[in-house]
């Protein structure tokens, strides 16, 4: 069964993750962060901090720059994670799973399904677009259990072979 606290648990995990280092970033560098700043986080992490959430802000330190003076004020900060909670990409996904930041069998399945499950085509995954693929698929594998439990029961009743039945129905 399908358990919704693993989806839940990747988004807490981002959010609170991130929120911790930008926290912990803004706390030594109240002007904001730079580059230097994040460099120096990233190579002398004595904060506890998960090593990941350095990187995601390093890789996107361009992107969340939006007024491109180099220096990440808390506004910036601020629509990272308010981005955040709106989905996650791909990369974002493979860079938590990669640091084991969240649960390794549930992000393999987003990532081989990325597509299908990105609904809106947004290029991010939302909390809910992976609940909705999750339970469809889940409600497939019961359709498809019941149609090979009808079989089984029919080869019975008939005293027929059951892949009789399953390629009698193919055709």
């Amino acid at each position: 069964m399908y358990d919704r606290s693993k989806t839940t648990g990747i988004f807490t995990a981002a959010q609170s993750g991130m929120q911790s280092t930008i926290q912990y970033l803004l706390q030594n560098n109240t002007t904001g962060i730079n580059r230097t700043n994040l460099n120096n986080a990233i190579y002398n992490n004595t904060s506890g901090i998960n090593s990941t959430f350095f990187q995601m802000l390093s890789n996107q330190f361009s992107t969340l720059d939006t007024n491109n003076d180099g220096i990440l004020d808390a506004d910036e900060a601020n629509n990272m994670l308010t981005n955040l909670s709106t989905g996650l990409t791909r990369d974002q996904i493979l860079q938590l799973r990669s640091q084991g930041a969240i649960d390794e069998e549930l992000a393999n399945k987003i990532i081989s399904n990325f597509s299908k499950i990105d609904t809106n085509g947004d290029g991010k995954v939302s909390e809910a677009e992976i609940n909705a693929f999750c339970i469809d698929e889940e409600v497939q594998t019961k359709r498809d259990e019941q149609k090979d439990l009808m079989i089984k029961n029919m080869s019975l009743y008939y005293e027929t072979d059951t892949e009789d039945i399953s390629s009698a129905e193919e055709t």
